[in-house]
């Protein structure tokens, strides 16, 4: 197995891979060049290849060549992102780092922004694209200029400003499952210094998951979004632009799930639990269902001092979900949930970052934080149907967040092109739990706590966390080579619904070390390449827990830590006129080094034990949940002119060698592969365009994440085979 590994990282360096927004384009002497591509992942405008951070970039044309239709998908096009989805939670992990947590206010670690504004509830983070400008996908803790939250890195989502110059974009889409999607996007001034634009997505399809004991179809989607700007050029120097966004949704997606592993309960014949791919039984009435709503607001002031440039990001959101979902997959009246969730949000950042070609540059900036979490009322029905009201752990839980930081960023350049560059970051949290109740019982009473036998409970608590990162870069002539330090921390937090569990947790520190390079590379036709080789020390670890006082609903613990190593390595080369190849590869060791109580399910001779559904294990050693050994990624491009317009195919091609679920070792996802196809025909000047597109080709049985009770552990299944046709207008 390791000769084998060992030819196929051999023959990846030889071949490939940085995965990014660049297109090949011919110069007049018949010279394939890159497009150059300018990120703000440092939080200035700069050009990738200058970065010294392992970077992918995708452009909004690159998302619909690659068939990326949401954040979901992102890991097809980025090796070592694993994007789950458990339950309509969100769960990336980038190179083993991320959460398995879905209270509100155990945010995941791999941070998520969008123009600026930090998402923090795991639901907003499945977005559908509509106007994206492009996505950088920051690998590595990004604790000195992101802060709290981005141990696995930092995903910046940058939408389109508005602009002065009238144009639209739409396009529709349909498919198999009933699936149809439309997207439309228009900007244009509305007074010579006033601009805006406007987008809209609509996203439906049919169900996916079969409910064999009624005949209904569910997992289906139905949701719609919009975004619009304000642009306001106050003179050459200084703008203003205000944006909202709102998202909602309202269908059966990601609310059931198929059998992994069935319980030692006894069941008469024939009611389930169902252990085939996408289909289930259920006893609910209505139907499992989804409904969400997330909206957003911010205010960005961007001007120019002379002698540095101000940015101010003020933001807003308010995010919202309830759900109803079957707590044992069968036809019975065994356990069903639901409940609401949900995080309002206020951030406001200030910056400054200095202008001119001095060899000293330099950046600093202030971050607030505000937030309410809230978990409830959560309803249970054990052992009666829903139809009744329910009957145990109607739980309640709300939290305060409050965040300050300081942050800045110095780099120096010497001679022979070395750059020394030293950032830090202070911020300082505080978490409260301000309310935990079940019918009429109040758990933050220590009077009542003591008398129901459980912990005493610290209900608020304060943390400080001082990030540091140093990095050495040398830089010539399309050559950089760097190598860096780096921390960060994802901030602790609260147990909202666990009374058993409460908490507070403390926060979870990594220590990052990286070398890397990013090179040109004219022997091979002006391809690009891309490495870096890393190794983290991730301690204090948040790992999720089963609270049985809760029926069943996930608490969280400190616990472990681990070590995870590997390599990246991108490639984009230009292999002859309007023919493009990316390939792309990570190999990843993530392995917990201690983890001596691991509460993982119980499961005895295949089936789940119900009378004690976890145990505790030493999972030391043992490989990181959604951390697979390798990731890797191939796709070509070929552009055909014609003398009526041009035909563009896409293939793309995604390899994920499998990972566990848990730390036991014994839920597993084995390795699959994935397609994507596209084949575009333009007519001239690109006004119109018309498709046809198949996704996941090879219809592979992936699991996005898996969910237990007291009567199953149960498997959320990702999309299976989609193919349809598109159209596109552009003016």
């Amino acid at each position: 197995m390791r000769s084998g590994l060992l030819k196929a990282l051999v023959t990846v360096c030889i071949l490939a891979v940085r995965i990014n927004a660049s297109v090949a384009q011919t110069t007049d002497s018949g010279t394939q060049t890159l497009d150059e591509v300018v990120v703000t992942a440092q939080k200035r405008a700069e050009n990738v290849t200058t970065v010294p951070i392992a970077i992918a970039v995708l452009s909004n044309q690159d998302l619909i060549d690659s068939g990326l239709q949401s954040t979901q998908d992102l890991e097809w096009a980025v090796p070592g992102l694993v994007f789950g989805n458990t339950n309509g939670f969100a769960e990336p992990y980038l190179r083993g780092v991320g959460s398995d947590l879905i209270t509100p206010g155990q945010e995941s670690p791999v941070g998520f922004y969008l123009d600026g504004v930090y998402l923090p509830l795991n639901t907003d983070l499945l977005q559908e694209f509509d106007d994206i400008s492009r996505i950088e996908v920051l690998k590595g803790p990004q604790g000195t200029l992101y802060g709290r939250n981005t141990t696995g890195g930092a995903i910046n989502i940058v939408t389109r400003d508005p602009q002065q110059t009238f144009s639209t974009d739409a396009s529709v889409s349909a498919g198999n499952f009933g699936y149809a999607k439309a997207v439309t996007y228009v900007t244009g001034g509305l007074t010579d210094s006033l601009s805006a634009n406007f987008s809209g997505v609509y996203t439906d399809h049919n169900g996916f998951v079969d409910v064999i004991n009624t005949g209904e179809h569910v997992d289906s989607l139905d949701q719609f979004g919009f975004r619009g700007k304000l642009k306001y050029d106050i003179n050459g120097h200084w703008d203003v632009v205000f944006g909202a966004d709102y998202l909602e949704k309202h269908d059966t997606s990601d609310t059931v799930y198929t059998a992994l592993v069935g319980s030692n309960t006894p069941l008469p014949p024939g009611v389930g639990p169902a252990f085939q791919p996408y289909t289930t039984y259920t006893d609910v009435n209505p139907p499992p269902h989804r409904e969400s709503t997330d909206f957003g607001s911010n205010l960005t002031v961007r001007g120019q001092l002379g002698w540095a440039d101000f940015t101010s990001i003020t933001g807003f959101r308010d995010d919202s979900f309830s759900t109803l979902s079957d707590g044992d997959g069968t036809t019975l009246a065994l356990l069903a949930y639901a409940s609401i969730e949900g995080e309002q949000q206020f951030t406001q950042e200030l910056q400054l970052v200095s202008s001119g070609a001095s060899p000293l540059q330099w950046l600093g900036g202030l971050y607030f934080l505000r937030a309410i979490v809230y978990d409830g009322p959560v309803n249970v029905w054990s052992g009666i149907p829903v139809t009744e009201p329910a009957n145990a752990a109607d739980l309640t839980g709300r939290g305060r967040i409050t965040s300050y930081a300081g942050y800045g960023q110095v780099s120096y350049a010497l001679p022979d092109g070395l750059k020394l560059i030293g950032g830090l970051r202070t911020t300082d949290e505080r978490r409260s739990l301000i309310q935990q109740t079940d019918f009429t019982t109040d758990f933050l009473d220590p009077a009542v706590r003591a008398a129901s036998d459980l912990p005493p409970l610290q209900a608020s608590k304060s943390w400080t966390s001082t990030d540091p990162k140093a990095t050495l870069q040398w830089e010539k002539s399309g050559q950089l080579l760097y190598a860096s330090y780096s921390t960060g921390f994802k901030a602790g937090s609260y147990n909202l619904i666990s009374p058993s569990f409460p908490g507070p947790l403390d926060p979870e520190k990594i220590r990052a070390y990286e070398v890397g390079g990013k090179h040109d590379l004219p022997f091979l036709n002006n391809a690009n390449l891309d490495w870096s080789v890393f190794y983290y020390h991730y301690t204090n670890i948040q790992l999720a827990v089963q609270d049985p006082a809760t029926q069943g609903q996930d608490a969280s613990q400190n616990a472990a830590s681990s070590i995870n190593k590997g390599v990246d390595l991108d490639l984009v080369v230009p292999i002859i006129r309007n023919l493009t190849a990316k390939v792309g590869m990570e190999y990843l060791d993530a392995r917990y080094e201690s983890y001596p109580d691991a509460a993982v399910y119980n499961v005895v001779d295949g089936l789940l034990d119900t009378a004690a559904y976890t145990k505790s294990v030493d999972a030391s050693g043992n490989r990181m949940e959604r951390a697979p050994l390798l990731t890797s990624t191939v796709q070509v491009q070929w552009s055909v002119p014609l003398p009526t317009g041009s035909i563009a195919t896409t293939a793309s091609y995604y390899h994920n060698s499998g990972f566990y679920f848990d730390a036991a070792e014994e839920f597993q996802q084995k390795a699959y592969n994935l397609a994507n196809l596209r084949v575009e025909y333009a007519a001239p000047g690109s006004r119109w365009s018309v498709a046809a597109w198949i996704d996941n080709a090879f219809n592979a049985t992936v699991i996005g994440g898996i969910g237990v009770s007291p009567y199953v552990v149960g498997a959320f299944y990702n999309d299976p085979r989609l193919y349809g046709l598109s159209a596109s207008l552009h003016y």
